[in-house]
């Protein structure tokens, strides 16, 4: 986000591209949908500045009575959970 405005957002990323060398092909499959991994923040290799990261985590309760439930959570973890 830049001044309150969403300027970048990803939907269903996908494994893939030319630009990846010395990688075990194992886990570079062209199209799938990743299930986990790193997170990059710049990964070309082009020089950029970043300021003020924050990284949410999207596991928790996803039961909207649960102490723990956030609306943006997309995957389930137990309340004991810690992050």
């Amino acid at each position: 986000m830049i001044n309150g405005e969403t300027v970048l957002e990803y939907t269903k990323p996908q494994v893939g591209g030319g630009v990846v060398e010395g990688f075990d092909p194992k886990f570079k499959i062209e199209g799938t949908l990743p299930k986990e991994g790193f997170i990059a923040l710049q990964s070309e290799g082009q020089p950029i500045d970043f300021r003020n990261i924050r990284i949410r985590n999207l596991a928790g309760s996803k039961d909207p009575k649960a102490k723990n439930y956030k609306d943006y959570f997309i995957a389930e973890k137990s309340q004991s959970f810690l992050y």
